[in-house]
C-alpha cells in the first residue's frame, strides 16, 4: 500500500508604500531647517555690519572729539599767554609808579586760574587721544604714540538732500534687514508648526498570496 502525503506551498509577493500626504508633506516642511539656517547666516552677517558701522561711527566721533579738545587746549593756552603779558605789564607799571600792588596780585591770580584750566585741557586731550587709540593697533606704553587730530572739519561741504537717499539708506539699515530676516524665520517656524499638526503618514501594504496544495 502506498500512502500519498499532501504538501502545501505558500508564496507571497508584496510591496510597502508610505506616502506623506499630510504631515511632513511638500518642500516647505522638508527644507524648513535649511531655510532657517540660511536666514540665521544672513542675520549673523547683518549683525557684523551693524557692529562694524558702530565701530566706525565711534572712531569718527572720537576723532572729532579729540579735535575739539585740542582746539580748547589751544584757546586756553592763548589765554594763559595773554594773562602772562598782563602780569608783566602790571609789574612794569608798578615799578614806574603807575600801577598798584593789587593789580599785580589780580594779574597773578588770573594767570594761575588759566594755568589750571590749561592743565585740565591737556588732561582731557590726553584722555581723548587714548580713547581714539583704542580703535587701532598701537603700543599703549608710549606717550608719543598718541594720535593727534590734523584734519579740520569742512563746514562748506554741501550735503545731498536726505529725501533723495532715504529709501536706499532705510533698506540698507542692518537693524531693518535683521527684522526682515527674523520675520522670515518666524514665518518658516509657523508654517512648519502648522504642518506638524497633521496626522502621521499611513503605510499601506499590498499582498498577493498564491497557495498550491499537492496531494
Amino acid at each position: 500500500m502506498q500512502e500519498n502525503r499532501g504538501e502545501e506551498y505558500e508564496t507571497f509577493v508584496g510591496a510597502s508604500l508610505t506616502q506623506p500626504l499630510l504631515k511632513n508633506f511638500g518642500p516647505g516642511a522638508t527644507l524648513a531647517r535649511i531655510r532657517s539656517a540660511a536666514l540665521a547666516s544672513d542675520l549673523a552677517f547683518q549683525e557684523y555690519r551693524r557692529q562694524l558701522m558702530l565701530t566706525l561711527a565711534q572712531a569718527e566721533s572720537g576723532y572729532w572729539e579729540l579735535y575739539l579738545l585740542q582746539e580748547q587746549e589751544r584757546i586756553v593756552g592763548e589765554s594763559v599767554a595773554t594773562a602772562d603779558k598782563i602780569l608783566t605789564d602790571n609789574r612794569a607799571r608798578r615799578e614806574v609808579g603807575k600801577g598798584s600792588e593789587l593789580e599785580v596780585l589780580e594779574a597773578q591770580a588770573g594767570k594761575a586760574l588759566r594755568q589750571t584750566r590749561l592743565s585740565e585741557a591737556r588732561q582731557k586731550v590726553h584722555e581723548g587721544a587714548v580713547r581714539l587709540r583704542n580703535y587701532y593697533s598701537s603700543v599703549s606704553g608710549l606717550t608719543n604714540g598718541l594720535p593727534h587730530a590734523v584734519d579740520a572739519p569742512d563746514l562748506g561741504t554741501e550735503l545731498a538732500p536726505m529725501a533723495d537717499n532715504l529709501q536706499e539708506v532705510f533698506a540698507a539699515n542692518p537693524d531693518y534687514r535683521m527684522r526682515q530676516y527674523q520675520l522670515a524665520q518666524e514665518d518658516i517656524r509657523l508654517k512648519y508648526a502648522r504642518n506638524q499638526r497633521w496626522p502621521e503618514p499611513v503605510s499601506y501594504t499590498h499582498l498577493r498570496a498564491h497557495e498550491t496544495v499537492l496531494d
